[in-house]
């Protein structure tokens, strides 16, 4: 772990922050850009929630705004993206919470326990976020 916090925290293309409860402290898992590109003002998006039981809390759709704040007001992005499997309901309605849209489908583009799934691309532009219009 200390090898791969190494690698990532020196690659000027990818950023990782640890999520964690607020009162606590408790570390539930990580979100983090990769795949950033200065010259076109764009990164790709992942999350990890570990503990199936620190799911469905808001851990996520929280950290999912904050981090889309961050890029589009500080870090200067017009747009994020990220793939998901097209069977994850749950994941898809999270992000079309945080306001992602849906912008394609990359057919049998995994496999996945022996079986090609689908991806479906999401992303959301600079120009239609807004953290306080935002509903959930």
């Amino acid at each position: 772990q200390k090898l791969w916090f190494k690698t990532a925290s020196a690659d000027p293309a990818k950023l990782v922050f640890a999520i964690t409860v607020k009162r606590t402290g408790r570390h539930v898992g990580n979100i983090s850009l990769h795949a950033i590109t200065a010259r076109n003002h764009n990164a790709a998006l992942n999350i990890f929630i570990g503990d199936p039981a620190d799911r469905g809390k808001g851990y996520a759709r929280e950290a999912i705004m904050l981090l889309l704040g961050h890029c589009f007001d500080s870090l200067g992005m017009n747009r994020v993206y990220l793939t998901l499997h097209s069977e994850n309901e749950t994941a898809l309605r999270l992000y079309k919470l945080c306001g992602m849209k849906k912008e394609g489908l990359l057919r049998e583009h995994e496999c996945y326990s022996g079986k090609y799934v689908d991806k479906i691309v999401m992303g959301i532009l600079k120009s239609e976020f807004n953290a306080n219009e935002i509903k959930g």
